[in-house]
């Protein structure tokens, strides 16, 4: 063999091993790629899994103060009449909507058995379900809706001839559990601040 065709030989086994070398490269740029996401953050205290903030704001007025989370918007105050005597209605809008209605009355018997809507649920019981809890040393009454497709509780407390109705409804992705640590919020940090 002459030289020449040596070289001819030895220069086209190194291109067709550079175009296999090649294809191979394009081919596996081509293919999806396969990894493993792992995350170092935690998770804040003031969230929960369900991404909703959950860090406590303050609401005050003459006659109670309460927490309620930060995930939620105060809605523009609303006209009531007697024998309401404060009104709060708060809001959250986002893959789930979610309503928190607060309202304190002034009932003069004193007796929940004259609220309406405490009464309204009392007298259907295939429809809510009542629980009790004792919170800050008095007695919070619980009505459960157990026919509704999300989270529906209604929390009654009463101090003398002052009762508070504390609405909380939703829908929820999987889990209710930042509902339920909503409504344990507000009925936990709840302080009557009249007599």
């Amino acid at each position: 063999m002459t030289k020449k065709r040596v070289i001819y030989i030895v220069i086209g086994v190194v291109l067709l091993a550079g175009s296999f070398a090649v294809n191979r490269v394009v081919t596996a740029i081509n293919q999806p790629t396969k990894g493993v996401i792992t995350s170092t953050s935690k998770v804040s205290e003031t969230q929960n899994t369900d991404n909703v903030d959950m860090t406590p704001v303050v609401q005050s007025s003459k006659y109670a103060s309460f927490n309620y989370p930060e995930a939620l918007t105060k809605e523009a105050q609303q006209s009531f009449n007697l024998p309401f005597v404060a009104v709060y209605n708060y809001t959250k809008h986002d893959v789930s909507s979610w309503e928190l209605a607060i309202s304190i009355m002034n009932v003069s018997s004193g007796s929940l058995n004259d609220n309406g809507s405490y009464h309204y649920r009392k007298v259907n019981p295939d429809k809510y379900i009542e629980s009790n809890k004792t919170i800050n040393d008095k007695n919070v009454v619980i009505m459960t809706d157990q026919t509704a497709s999300g989270f529906a509780k209604v929390a009654f407390l009463v101090n003398g001839q002052y009762q508070a109705t504390i609405s909380l409804t939703g829908d929820h992705l999987g889990s209710s559990s930042s509902l339920d640590e909503t409504f344990n919020m507000v009925i936990s940090s709840w302080r009557w601040l009249i007599q």
